[in-house]
């Protein structure tokens, strides 16, 4: 009876999530149009006429989503990112990645985490490489109460 009530709350909380997080898509990548900048967003590679890559708009909740943005001068090609958790305890879900064909220059893609389950203080590390040799890197702070990801910062 126990177990019985414990997974109609946990169903219950994850339905609940799903229903309070607006624009949430299951899926790893959809395209998103021109977006403000972030505030943690580190360049590693520029130069002109190339793509000049940005992680903006981070964000947590049931996952940790952010919106890669080519600011450059030229398109890009197999855009590979990866999304590690470090710290607290993860119990799945520490790391995600997945290649992108390419990202057109002046525009942007959204990234997702999928499902992440742990506890406690953890930091996200957001990495984007290109063929074309630009990069970036963000880190955000939050903590992990089983499938959410708050207090973001």
């Amino acid at each position: 009876m126990k177990i019985k009530k414990i997974s109609i709350w946990i169903g219950i909380l994850l339905l609940s999530a799903l229903l309070i997080t607006p624009g949430l898509s299951l899926g790893n990548v959809a395209q998103e149009p021109d977006l403000p900048a972030a505030k943690s967003t580190k360049i590693l590679s520029t130069s002109q006429d190339q793509p000049l890559l940005e992680i903006q708009d981070i964000k947590g909740g049931i996952d940790v989503h952010a919106y890669i943005h080519n600011n450059g001068t030229a398109n890009t090609t197999n855009v590979s990112w990866t999304i590690v958790f470090n710290g607290g305890i993860i119990l799945f879900g520490r790391q995600s990645s997945d290649t992108i064909p390419g990202i057109d220059a002046g525009t942007g893609i959204l990234i997702s985490s999928g499902w992440v389950f742990g506890f406690g203080r953890s930091t996200a590390t957001i990495t984007v490489t290109c063929d074309e040799g630009a990069s970036a890197s963000a880190n955000v702070t939050g903590t992990m109460i089983a499938f959410f990801f708050l207090g973001v910062k």
